[in-house]
């Protein structure tokens, strides 16, 4: 996302990444806190905010992010998460994002 200015013109700017919702599904419980979400999210992207339902663990069948994302740098379909001793292949899916 880009701070509004009024020399905006939406016919000769180009985008170039875009803010999308990313889920994790079946991400363990002990990396839902804000810290492991935003290392995750800035691995695949730009950190912007995880939702009010993972914040406060109302949904427990994945987690939420919004990330900002390049169109040019793809966008993956899992990544390894590693904490202390623990390795994790991490799923990732994204709303509204069609393959």
């Amino acid at each position: 996302m880009k701070p509004w200015n009024p020399s905006f013109d939406p016919s000769t700017t180009i985008i170039t990444s875009t803010p999308i919702w990313a889920r994790f599904p079946s991400l363990p419980l002990h990396l839902w806190n804000l810290s492991s979400l935003k290392a995750i999210g800035n691995a695949i992207g730009k950190f912007y905010c995880r939702c009010l339902e993972t914040e406060e663990y109302a949904r427990t069948t994945y987690a939420h992010n919004c990330v900002e994302m390049g169109f040019n740098a793809g966008f993956p379909v899992e990544i390894n998460l590693t904490s202390k001793d623990y390795v994790w292949n991490q799923k990732l899916d994204y709303e509204s994002v069609l393959f």
